[in-house]
């Protein structure tokens, strides 16, 4: 029983895939110590006429998932090779195999129309790389278990190829497919193809610790196998959709040229004015494109800058979510560009004074009993040093701002109050407000769990102390108004702060902290400024050694070459030149 239980930890922890059957039944402890050659050979005769053993059945893992699937290109009942949802064990595969062919066999009866498949993966700097191939060479990788040879040191080039330290000339990485985000691609593509990300493995099938999406993934493990947590997540999509009616004139050296236009001026939040009425013929294209594949919206609107839409895409489990948020974006842009449009994701595509996009993720815990732990003693505590991941560029720090529902400058949270980085939306459900789409999304994710998981073990910890109650002195209708907005606290006030949850200090906010002067933010636990610079991020995360290690010091390590490297390029660029680089790429 021994070897069993040893045999498929180790099968489901390095996914070997193999099996074996311990026949092995406990055998009766001997009477006595002693050797006796005639009791030896009397038992070995009993043994021999004695039937076989009964191999003992291994009890099921007593954590079963509780993450719902997608439904929209997995069979019921089938196994993925690569589940998002752990799977129970015992037993392995009765057959030994890398991919799982009876889903692929599934998926090709489904959709006979697939000729080519974008194999994808996401680098440090959130560009998609791809390799296309016919199905016929897809399905011979699937099913003689192959992966995709490419050169170790494609992944430590900048967005234009451009060559960094973490480059390694030697070497070679293998893209792993992962069958399970197999879906295909809108009817709008001109190869009839499928989409499928995919991982970096090493040339024995290893996982690679440099590979974001496997970071991630592992973390995903730990988190459900030591705090018997897991994570819904749900991605808002901010664009803004660009005209090109300019065309560069390489003779006009008098000054910069803006490229970009916006398509209308006449726009709003949640407005339709007959301007916007017109596009809606793309905006109906992307919807059910995207609906198509298997990815329902839960609804789009306009939003406030000109040109500017919100589509928000349902929870599902980690990386299930991101991966849908990058086929969604890939959608977005392709039907857009179908339209002579550019769909940007860039923080402030107008500059300073236009509005800016952001890429809000929602999180919910389950059970939600302690997501006080994860979120306030986790991802607020190591929230300056996260923003290296999720507000990733020196233009993404144009865009929070007090008073101005795009986060905060300040280290804080509070429950249905959007000036602040971290939103309580409802019990075991909180909003990353501090994310924007130049991102990637899989770091970002890994580094919330990873933030959240430290929360979590430091919680066992003895609590502080509760603080002392103190005297209200602003109106009744200032705790309970709209986000506090219009609440102006002077010196001389105060305002009675949400009483103290979990020990710890950052309580809930009730009113915009701007509005609060040194004294007043003091009683909320408000000490902190967020960044206001990407050196300042990077300066926290390098500062940050408990969150490095928890997410992998090689992963920090080569992000923080690669984009030490990135905007040294980047500053080199004019403003609105860097501006548009920027737009082109995401």
């Amino acid at each position: 029983m021994t070897k069993d239980i040893m045999f498929n930890n180790s099968n489901t922890l390095y996914k070997l895939r193999y099996e074996a059957v311990f026949n092995e039944a406990p055998q009766k402890a001997p009477k006595q110590l002693t050797f006796n050659t005639k009791n030896a050979e009397e038992a070995q005769m009993q043994s021999q006429s004695r039937s076989p053993p009964i191999p003992i059945p291994m009890p099921p893992s007593p954590r079963q998932s509780t993450e719902p699937q997608s439904n929209s290109h997995i069979s019921a009942g089938k196994r993925s090779v690569s589940p998002y949802n752990v799977s129970p064990f015992p037993p392995p595969p009765k057959v030994s195999q890398l991919y799982d062919v009876a889903r692929f066999d599934d998926f090709v009866k489904q959709n006979p129309s697939v000729k080519f498949v974008y194999i994808q993966w996401l680098d440090y700097m959130a560009t998609t790389r791809v390799r296309i191939l016919p199905i016929k060479e897809f399905t011979r990788i699937v099913y003689e278990g192959q992966r995709i040879s490419i050169a170790q040191g494609n992944t430590g080039k900048l967005q234009n190829d451009t060559l960094t330290p973490v480059v390694n000339t030697k070497g070679q990485i293998y893209i792993e497919p992962d069958l399970r985000s197999l879906r295909r691609a809108h009817d709008k593509d001109p190869l009839k193809a499928a989409t499928v990300l995919s991982y970096w493995r090493s040339e024995d099938g290893r996982p690679l610790p440099s590979c974001p999406r496997n970071n991630l993934e592992l973390l995903i493990i730990d988190l459900r196998y030591k705090h018997n947590t897991t994570l819904q997540v749900g991605f808002e999509v901010e664009v803004t959709f660009l005209s090109r009616d300019k065309p560069l004139n390489p003779f006009n050296s008098q000054r910069p040229q803006q490229i970009y236009e916006v398509v209308t001026n006449i726009h709003a939040w949640s407005t339709l004015t007959p301007t916007q009425w017109l596009q809606t013929p793309m905006l109906a294209e992307i919807a059910t494109s995207l609906s198509d594949m298997g990815i329902d919206l839960q609804q789009f609107h306009a939003e406030s800058g000109p040109g500017q839409y919100k589509f928000i895409l349902p929870p599902a489990s980690p990386l299930l979510a991101v991966d849908t948020l990058i086929q969604t974006r890939q959608v977005i842009a392709q039907i857009a560009a179908l339209h002579g449009l550019r769909a940007t994701l860039h923080p402030k595509p107008f500059g300073e004074k236009g509005a800016s996009s952001a890429a809000h993720a929602h999180i919910s815990l389950q059970p939600p009993t302690r997501d006080m732990d994860f979120f306030v003693g986790g991802v607020l505590r190591h929230l300056p040093a996260l923003c290296t991941f999720t507000m990733p560029d020196a233009d993404s720090y144009g865009r929070p701002a007090d008073n101005q529902s795009s986060g905060s400058t300040w280290v804080c949270w509070g429950t249905q109050n959007r000036e602040c980085p971290l939103r309580r939306v409802e019990d075991g459900r909180w909003e990353i407000r501090c994310l924007d789409g130049l991102a990637n999304t899989y770091l970002v994710v890994a580094g919330i769990v990873a933030a959240g998981m430290l929360g979590l073990s430091s919680a066992s910890a003895p609590s502080p102390a509760a603080g002392p109650v103190l005297d209200q002195t602003v109106a009744e209708t200032a705790e309970h108004g709209d986000d506090g907005e219009g609440v102006e606290l002077g010196a001389g006030q105060s305002l009675r702060p949400g009483p103290e949850v979990g020990g710890y200090k950052e309580l809930d906010l009730q009113v915009h902290p701007s509005t609060l002067d040194e004294e007043g933010r003091a009683r909320y636990g408000i000490t902190r400024k967020m960044p206001e610079s990407f050196d300042d991020a990077y300066t926290a995360l390098r500062a940050d050694g408990a969150l490095k290690e928890a997410l992998g010091s090689e992963v920090v390590r080569d992000y923080l070459t690669m984009k030490d490297c990135e905007q040294e390029m980047l500053d080199k660029m004019a403003e609105m030149e860097r501006r548009e680089w920027l737009i082109e790429r995401y």
